[in-house]
């Protein structure tokens, strides 16, 4: 059994952001102004992803990688397997 997305780029994509909003929730809790900057970041991938943009907003995703692995241990393995399948997929 899979433990990631693996039926459509689109899905794919779509399940990694789901696997960081819990990061990027936690984050911005504590700090209203980091809060902000989250936001306006969830709104430029969603801008991306529903524009058809596919490689932008895999490459958007790959800016949260260091956040989920410090601080997120646990989604951090999930969404690197992600993120390497969706990098397989743009080759």
């Amino acid at each position: 059994m899979s433990d990631i997305a693996t039926s459509s780029i689109e899905e794919a994509l779509d399940f990694a952001f789901n696997l960081i909003m819990p990061v990027i929730s936690e984050a911005g809790e504590s700090d209203s102004v980091k809060a902000q900057e989250f936001l306006r970041q969830v709104s430029d991938y969603v801008s991306l992803r529903y524009a058809g943009e596919l490689e932008l907003a895999f490459e958007w995703l790959q800016n949260f990688d260091s956040l989920s692995s410090q601080e997120f241990p646990n989604y951090a393995s999930q969404f690197k397997r992600q993120m390497s399948w969706l990098q397989n997929e743009f080759k």
